[in-house]
């Protein structure tokens, strides 16, 4: 894969990647890192999630594998004059990270979302111009879109993407999905019921050398998301 690429989004979501870790005859591991801020935020979830690139001819070139998340909170000043309750607010944040996950049926139907772009410069810049090549600088963009999400089956055939996916107490998502000639890594961050944030960097799948956009998405279920963030 590429250099390491940085993107920050407004609000302090940001993801960092690939780092290589360890490389061998057959496989190399790579980690990235997702920085998903909650809506208001104060609380973020960081997640470290690890992918294994097979150098085979392999049907299956990429996998996911270990994930590591933690959940943070930024107490503000006040920690600096003893007046916030240390232990009350770890209570707090253990709760948020045990609970349970969600039925995959519970996200079939309807998600209006809100994407933030970040499109490297080298993409749009003329390609006879390389200086911002691997540099990390990006191009920013906003849409709203909505997409419909269903549990797919046997049956549906050639709609079934090559696809990992880990769900995670506290409402973590992790994945790895190879559709077309791209491969998207992503996780997400479900702060409440029907409202989720998800982080995607999205590569060409040719040996995933050329990074194509990072998306930060606030999606909302069944309703407007102008409403709710």
């Amino acid at each position: 894969m590429s250099a390491v690429i940085q993107a920050y989004f407004e609000d302090g979501t940001y993801t960092s990647g690939p780092m290589r870790l360890s490389k061998d005859l057959c496989e190399t591991q790579q980690e990235f890192e997702f920085n998903i801020v909650a809506p208001g935020g104060a609380e973020c979830a960081r997640v470290l999630q690890t992918i294994f690139t097979k150098d085979s001819t392999a049907a299956q070139k990429f996998r996911l594998g270990k994930v590591v998340v933690s959940i943070e909170k930024w107490l503000g000043p006040e920690r600096a004059n003893g007046e916030v309750d240390v232990e009350e607010e770890l209570k707090v944040l253990t709760e948020i990270a045990t609970l349970s996950t969600e039925p995959a049926e519970s996200s079939v139907g309807e998600w209006r979302s809100f994407n933030r772009l970040a499109i490297p410069a080298s993409h749009i810049a003329d390609k006879e111009d390389a200086r911002d090549e691997g540099t990390g600088r990006f191009n920013f963009e906003c849409e709203e879109t909505s997409q419909r999400a269903r549990i797919l089956r046997k049956e549906d055939g050639d709609d079934i993407l090559d696809a990992q996916h880990i769900s995670l107490p506290g409402g973590i998502t992790t994945g790895v999905v190879v559709s077309g000639n791209n491969l998207v890594i992503s996780a997400g961050w479900s702060t409440a019921r029907g409202v989720c944030k998800v982080v995607e960097r999205e590569y060409e799948r040719d040996g995933a050398t050329a990074l194509v956009e990072v998306r930060d998405s606030s999606r909302v279920f069944d309703r407007w998301v102008g409403g709710e963030m």
